[in-house]
């Protein structure tokens, strides 16, 4: 099999069926799901259980390891020419493996592809869009994560020789993007090739931990690098935009803020994504 896509899963019954679909949507066939439960208390394991095909492998040990752990296992586990990334609570657009797929196997430098993605709410609703940049330069590795985490599909082998690190929960992408940018070929596509849920998610807390655990990161590397001067100017801009959030969520203007840095959708482009939307989530089972 040359393409696996991994699926972690924590408590995600909510968007689990939407995720599935998607996958099961994609144009391009030829794949197989490793869904790992991470220890869910909810509904998960059997919603997957209930969608799965053949192509799915469930894996569940009734613990709950975090999302490094259970990426690293995978990545042990598989035999594979790309390990595809996605979120429980995410939908993928319908050509996501045909394109990416197709852009690794024409640039074989390159060791991991991300995307743009469509911003939703929890109803589905696109309220924005994220664009990547395609041509990543050092700034944009101390700046911000730079490829959207459930948007990438990477080398198997790359994924080997570097595994996410599990003293860094919340924050494992960006820190292995930083460890490995200066030795590695990252692209993102222009294309949104996912639908990327954010808004209406309890995200606060979330913020708070993924802040503090980038501001580690980046005094690490600038230790590492020599250039704490240069890193200190990102972790000042990182506790400055914490503040920024912190007092939007006192005053319950939270998804205000998140809508309003959002980039609008340009009409033409929103008909056709809420389309690809629709398909994506097309309850028609697939080939499997």
């Amino acid at each position: 099999m040359s393409v696996i896509i991994a699926v972690p899963v924590f408590n995600a019954q909510k968007y689990l069926q939407h995720a599935i679909r998607s996958i099961k949507n994609q144009t391009y066939k030829e794949w197989q799901c490793v869904v790992l439960d991470d220890g869910s208390s909810d509904n998960s394991l059997e919603m997957v259980e209930k969608l799965a095909d053949k192509r799915f492998k469930i894996i569940s040990d009734g613990l709950n390891k975090g999302l490094a752990f259970r990426l690293n296992e995978v990545i042990e586990m598989v035999d594979c020419d790309y390990l595809v990334r996605m979120d429980a609570d995410d939908i993928m657009h319908p050509l996501r493996i045909e394109r990416q797929l197709g852009y690794m196997r024409n640039n074989r430098s390159v060791d991991a592809v991300g995307s743009s993605a469509y911003l939703i709410d929890i109803d589905n609703n696109i309220y924005g869009v994220r664009r990547a940049k395609t041509l990543l330069k050092k700034n944009d590795f101390l700046s911000t994560s730079p490829m959207i985490h459930p948007s990438v599909m990477g080398k198997a082998a790359w994924f080997k020789n570097n595994k996410y690190d599990l003293k860094s929960p919340r924050i494992e992408d960006y820190e292995l993007w930083l460890r490995t940018f200066e030795r590695s070929v990252f692209v993102n596509l222009t294309e949104p090739l996912l639908y990327y849920r954010e808004l209406g998610l309890p995200y606060k807390e979330k913020y708070h931990y993924t802040s503090v655990g980038k501001r580690r990161v980046l005094f690490n590397y600038g230790l590492r690098s020599g250039d704490i001067v240069g890193a200190g100017r990102y972790i000042l801009e990182s506790g400055l935009k914490q503040a920024v959030f912190r007092v939007a969520s006192q005053i319950g203007s939270q998804e205000d803020l998140m809508r309003k840095r959002a980039e609008k959708v340009p009409p033409g482009e929103l008909l056709t994504a809420v389309a690809d939307l629709k398909q994506a989530l097309h309850d028609g089972g697939g080939d499997g």
